[in-house]
Parts: structure tokens; sequence; C-alpha cells
């Protein structure tokens, strides 16, 4: 179905036009938090550069046969090596070190992405990209 999306003449078109509707609505609550000497229309468009560029990557990953998936290690969990990576700047260590020494997670700052092949009962979730996570020890 996605693949015949593209296709459809003015689909690009729809697609911008839908970014950046959605880019305004979104800068009209961020530019409340805006100091006063900021450039608004850079700012604005940056943001609806980021909506499109985003609507795009969602269309691309509709036109795979991949689940995607993204989620942030909630505070308190162990650190898992596996699917994180550790950007604390005072717990360091080896990273199979510190999961056997039952590191938590302070705070995630990026979320782990995963990707899960479709139209097979057995596929198992492969890592794309590590969560960038804050250790508490």
């Amino acid at each position: 179905m996605v693949s015949t999306m593209k296709v459809t003449r003015g689909f690009k078109e729809f697609l911008k036009e839908r970014a950046a509707g959605r880019g305004d609505r979104l800068f009209g609550e961020l530019r409340l938090t805006m100091h006063e000497g900021a450039n608004v229309e850079a700012a604005r468009r940056d943001l609806v550069e980021l909506m499109t560029v985003g609507h795009e990557l969602t269309v691309g990953m509709y036109s795979v046969p991949f689940e995607f998936s993204f989620a942030f290690p909630p505070a308190g969990t162990r650190f898992d090596p596996s699917r994180m990576v550790s950007h604390d700047p005072v717990v360091k260590g080896d990273p199979l070190a510190l999961q056997r020494a039952g590191v938590m997670v302070r705070v995630g700052v990026s979320p782990v992405s995963l990707k899960r092949e479709l139209g097979s009962a057995a596929s198992v979730p492969q890592t794309v990209h590590y969560a960038k996570v804050l250790l508490k020890a």
C-alpha cells in the first residue's frame, strides 16, 4: 500500500504540506518558550524541515517489511550493554563489568531503536541503534 501511495501523483506535495502544517502548529506552542532575541523565522523553518524529514523517514520505514520500535530505558532499570551505551561522565568502566555490578539507569538520553522482520513468527527484534544513558551506581 505504501509503495502505491509513494508513486501517486501529488503524494510528495501532500506529504510536505502535511509536515509543514504540523510543524507550524507545533511551532505555535514552542514559540512561547523562545527568548525575545531569537530568530523566530529561522527557528520555524528549521522545525518544519525536521518535520518534513521525519515524515519522509516514516514513509521509508513503512516501505520495508519491518516493524520498528523506539523506547527510552526507564530510570531504575538495570544497565544492559546489548541495548545501551553509557554516556555518564562519572560512572565509567567496562560495559559488561557495569552490568555485572548491577548499575542502574539514571536517565535515558536517547531511545533504543529496534526492528523486527514482519511475516516471520520467530523473528527476534534486532537493535538498530543503542540507547544513550546516564547511570547511577
